[in-house]
């Protein structure tokens, strides 16, 4: 240990009454599992260990991480870098909590890195500039066109490039025209604007930086680069990884280090090759102007192959129970493959016929031509990789999109765990944490699904007394709905109506699928009244939130995404409902794989990750209620295998331990007693 290390206060020091954080942080609570986890976190870094560690809701998790990193930075020079799933997250890391540490240590250096579709890209700036002036507007401009052009003011004076600097959101659309969404899109060392690249330049500051805050693609990212050239090249080298939200980390990698193919992808690379081509046309040169009648026909032929191929994926998702291809040239390709190689070959004869006459075609353009040729060599790759099922830790399916349900071909892995360890976990100090990490008290499932080896295991206790706050109905009397699958959501929606009118609104809804949401929205809306009915889809999720925040008489309906992430402490969420147990559907390829994998190794697929996975979510989904020590509330279960299957103790002994009913008049017994002795207070 030196001499920094020696003078850096220690971990209770810094966390007791009276203590660093006590003294400069106005109404400082102190948190036993807080402490415990910065401990761990501290005894983790100091032994080189590495760590899963559960601190539900209200622990202060990420001040108990952040504060052994400081001192590992301040006294070892180590650099650490904390991962999470979503932007909140993210910004309540920079804009919070490392600024007011950063008062307490002054000098520590910390930022946040956000993949290169966050950062305004110069040359699709240039390009939409150059369009731009060709245009001739009508009579009347489009709200894409105002925002573009807000978006083009915005750019003369900005010194970041970041999206969160706009004083408006702009809509996805916009914002693509002024973006790098994938590296595919991206030049690279080729761009002729990469020494004043912002996504560019915001890597380059993280050099000096001491704790490095990004999401999970962006870690991916790092990683995949890192195994293709050997060498750091988005993450500069770091000492300790933090994984907060740990329990997105394997379903986020099984889609990045997958790959997807869809129509609109290989049109935009047709648009690419036939803009080339209308160049070629205008050129003085008789050679190049003598291909321009091939090269069109072959951009038609591949729109027509193109258009082929997709349908051919859209009527096998229709015609087949599971999307998934299960033997070799299920679909075929081989054309689309063909014309895709071929406009590859042109894309480099067009480069190669130019040669170095910049006067025809700059290095900007060359540069987009290499591009386009990688990418079109690239979905060759990948639809070939699909006929002939060449990867078996993967599954190759169709999936469908959009309004207009869009196929495309996707490709997602089956078993992350070895890569994760091998290529993250393994390289230095790792720590996993989450709200929702354990069943029934044991990490081991979170921990060998991703790989995690060589760990310390730890589940913290609630700071909040779930006992005296919570209540949980479960009851036989509830309907079963794998044994009445049509009338199951009528169930649930007239269970909801009268639970509605009971807590007067106040209610979350969270249902396993869009049939049983909307259902019960339909209903609801018909049958309740004086109480507003809000049902994902909606609104914007944003608006949706604030508005039940704001209206206490307010019932907010969703489905998946519904389940984390919503933040409502106070009077306007006094029950969470859920309508079923949240089994994962077998119809998702993925899982289904899973499930052969586990059985070929002799294991239990349910109880090796099916019942895990819905245990987990139901944690989450169950989160929502207690936000903090004086919130209080009810959670419904309205499916009876929770109380009837052997199974469903495994749900509620991975609740913290709360009161469990199954009659209606202790339920709302129970929030009328509570509701009171929060006016005495």
């Amino acid at each position: 240990m030196n001499e920094e290390t020696k003078k850096f206060p220690s971990i209770p020091e810094i966390f007791d009454i009276d203590g660093v954080l006590d003294k400069r942080k106005d109404g400082y609570e102190k948190r036993e599992q807080q402490i415990q986890m910065a401990s761990l976190v501290d005894g983790a870094i100091q032994h080189d260990e590495n760590l899963i560690i559960e601190a539900k809701t209200g622990s202060g998790k990420s001040i108990a991480y952040l504060v052994p990193l400081i001192k590992a930075a301040i006294g070892q020079g180590k650099r650490s870098v904390v991962v999470t799933a979503n932007i909140n997250l993210q910004e309540q890391l920079v804009e919070k909590d490392l600024p007011f540490l950063a008062q307490i240590w002054e000098g520590l250096k910390f930022t946040l890195v956000k993949g290169r579709s966050n950062y305004l890209c110069l040359d699709a700036l240039e390009r939409y500039r150059i369009t731009s002036q060709e245009q001739t507007w009508g009579a009347r401009k489009t709200e894409f066109d105002v925002q573009c052009e807000r978006i083009n003011k915005w750019a003369e004076d900005t010194k970041t490039g970041d999206k969160s600097d706009l004083d408006f959101e702009p809509k996805s659309e916009a914002w693509r025209a002024f973006s790098v969404e994938s590296a595919q899109a991206c030049l690279g060392k080729k761009c002729e604007y990469r020494s004043r690249c912002f996504a560019q330049r915001a890597r380059t500051q993280m050099d000096a930086m001491d704790i490095i805050v990004c999401n999970y693609h962006f870690l991916y990212s790092h990683l995949k680069v890192k195994q293709a050239l050997g060498k750091n090249v988005l993450l500069p080298k770091f000492g300790i990884l933090v994984c907060d939200e740990g329990h997105q980390a394997t379903n986020i990698a099984r889609s990045f280090f997958g790959w997807t193919v869809s129509i609109w992808a290989i049109n935009r690379l047709r648009a690419a090759f036939d803009k080339a081509v209308q160049k070629a046309e205008k050129s003085k040169d008789k050679g190049i102007k003598s291909q321009v009648k091939g090269w069109k026909q072959l951009s038609q032929d591949l729109g027509a192959e193109t258009d082929l191929y997709f349908d051919r994926l859209k009527n096998f998702y229709k015609e087949k129970s599971n999307n998934r291809f299960r033997k070799e040239n299920q679909i075929d390709g081989k054309r689309l493959v063909a014309f895709l190689r071929n406009m590859a070959l042109a894309f480099g004869d067009i480069y190669e016929l130019y040669g170095d006459r910049e006067d025809e075609m700059g290095k900007q353009e060359r540069a987009r031509l290499e591009k386009s040729m990688e990418n079109a060599n690239e979905h060759a790759a990948h639809i070939s990789e699909s006929m002939e099922l060449s990867d078996k830790n993967c599954v190759y399916y169709v999936d469908v999109l959009g309004k207009n349900k869009s196929a495309q071909l996707v490709k997602r892995l089956v078993d992350i765990s070895d890569m994760l360890w091998e290529q993250m976990f393994s390289q230095q100090v790792s720590i996993v944490t989450s709200a929702t990490l354990a069943v029934d008290g044991c990490l081991d499932y979170s921990a060998d699904t991703m790989g995690l080896k060589k760990r310390v295991d730890k589940v913290l206790s609630s700071p909040f007394d779930y006992k005296s706050q919570v209540m949980l109905f479960v009851s036989k009397g509830c309907p079963d709905p794998k044994e009445d699958r049509a009338g199951h959501p009528e169930k649930v929606a007239k269970s909801l109506k009268n639970i509605i009118e009971r807590v007067e609104g106040r209610t979350l809804g969270l249902f396993t699928s869009y049939a049983g949401l909307n259902c019960a929205a339909e209903y609801l809306k018909g049958h309740v009244n004086g109480y507003k009915i809000m049902c994902q889809g909606d609104m914007p999720r944003k608006r949706l939130l604030d508005e039940f925040r704001e209206n206490k008489s307010s019932v907010l309906l969703g489905t998946d995404s519904f389940w984390e992430g919503v933040d409502v402490p106070g009077e306007s969420l006094s029950c969470v409902v859920i309508d079923k147990l949240p089994f994962a559907n077998f119809q998702d390829p993925v899982l289904e794989a899973r499930k052969e994998l586990i059985e070929k190794a002799g294991g239990s697929w349910f109880f090796g990750f099916y019942l895990p996975e819905a245990v987990i979510k139901f944690k989450q989904g169950c989160g929502r209620l207690i936000r903090r020590k004086d919130d209080f509330g009810v959670i419904f279960v309205l499916d009876r295998r929770i109380k009837t299957k052997g199974y469903g103790k495994t749900f509620i002994k991975s609740l913290p331990p709360v009161g469990v009913t199954g009659k209606l008049d202790e339920i709302y017994g129970f929030l009328s007693r509570k509701a009171e002795e929060k006016v005495l207070l």
